[in-house]
């Protein structure tokens, strides 16, 4: 009669379930394995992601700062820059509008002097002219020369003959003739005593009174004259408080 043995089966029995349990365990280890090493996987590659995210924020952040900075820095070279040329424009315009205004003004003040003097030798032309054409003018002219400067050179003379002749274009006498400067009450000590009306007056006189006439003045624009030697008292100083113009022989020519 057989038996069976219960103990063997039993043993056998136990021991699958272990292997059984072991399998279940390591497939559970492995699953928690994988399970771990996928989240721990996943969260440094978040934490990864993230790093990198903020570095390439702040690189961004740095490389905006610094093209903003050097955007600061070009404008604000630019503004100078820009600045400087409008300075140097405005500058050379005003220069340039200096010169312009003092060419102007140089050019009508050249001008201007021109027709003065243009206006003055006319002026002195309608003079001589009028004095020349008047036959008892010149004859006043050569009578009071030869009085007043009968014994000094044809050059003193022609200047006794110009100072007579500047009365007659001066504003300072009431007078636009010859004959009315000579005739004046106290102008000519030979009018106050007659040696005018007695005189002949000499060729040297003419020549003198001629160059007179001609315009040559040796007088250099004298208004009056008189011998040191001879005037004394007040006309001597008031003489003095003139300007000398020249000094010809025996009379000193003043203005």
């Amino acid at each position: 009669m057989l038996t069976r043995n219960t103990t063997g089966i039993n043993g056998k029995t136990q021991r699958q379930k272990l292997i059984v349990q072991r399998r279940i365990m390591l497939v559970l280890l492995t699953f928690l394995s994988i399970a771990a090493f996928t989240f721990l996987t996943k969260t440094a590659i978040d934490t990864f992601k993230q790093n990198r995210a903020e570095d390439i924020l702040a690189s961004a952040h740095q490389e905006a700062n610094q093209i903003l900075s050097e955007a600061e820095v070009n404008a604000t070279n630019v503004k100078q820059v820009a600045t400087k040329d409008a300075n140097e424009e405005s500058a050379n315009i005003t220069k340039t509008a200096e010169v312009k205004a003092d060419t102007i003004t140089k050019t009508a003040e050249v001008k201007a002097e021109s027709i003065t003097q243009t206006a003055e030798v006319k002026a002195d032309k309608i003079v001589d002219n009028a004095i020349n054409t008047k036959i008892d003018e010149v004859q006043t002219l050569l009578a009071i020369t030869e009085a007043e400067a009968g014994n000094q050179s044809v050059k003193g003379k022609a200047a006794v003959a110009s100072t007579i002749k500047n009365r007659v274009k001066s504003d300072k006498f009431n007078a636009d003739t010859i004959k009315e400067v000579v005739y004046a009450p106290g102008q000519f000590d030979p009018v106050s005593n007659g040696t005018i009306e007695t005189v002949k007056p000499s060729p040297d006189t003419l020549k003198a009174v001629m160059i007179a006439l001609e315009g040559t003045d040796y007088s250099n624009g004298a208004l009056y004259f008189y011998n040191p030697t001879i005037s004394r008292g007040g006309n001597a100083s008031w003489f003095n408080s003139l300007k000398t113009t020249t000094v010809i022989g025996d009379h000193v020519f003043k203005k």
